[in-house]
């Protein structure tokens, strides 16, 4: 789990990415039915990608976008910040 966790680090640190912790004591939340991605392509609109035990999904229906995208923002609304978040996983590594 340490090399995972230093993976994680690592990730956090490209300018594209943000690292947040959703803490247990959030209980169910809107991403348990799966996961999902908000993938930004330059110079055309937004695409989903949706994950669930069954398949994976690419979608670009405008409902399902504003729909997922009020997920996104709960979710974040529930995590920790990019600093309490990266705090934690250097707080669980083994190795420093």
């Amino acid at each position: 789990m340490d090399r995972q966790l230093s993976r994680l680090l690592e990730a956090a640190e490209l300018p594209q990415v943000r690292l947040h912790i959703l803490p247990l004591e959030v209980g169910a939340h809107a991403s348990m039915g799966g996961g999902f991605v908000i993938a930004e392509l330059p110079g055309s609109d937004n695409l989903l990608c949706l994950d669930n035990a069954a398949r994976g999904q690419i979608a670009d229906y405008p409902e399902w976008m504003r729909l997922v995208q009020r997920k996104w923002e709960h979710l974040l609304g529930e995590a920790l910040s990019e600093r309490a978040s990266i705090d934690v996983v250097n707080k669980l590594r083994v190795t420093p």
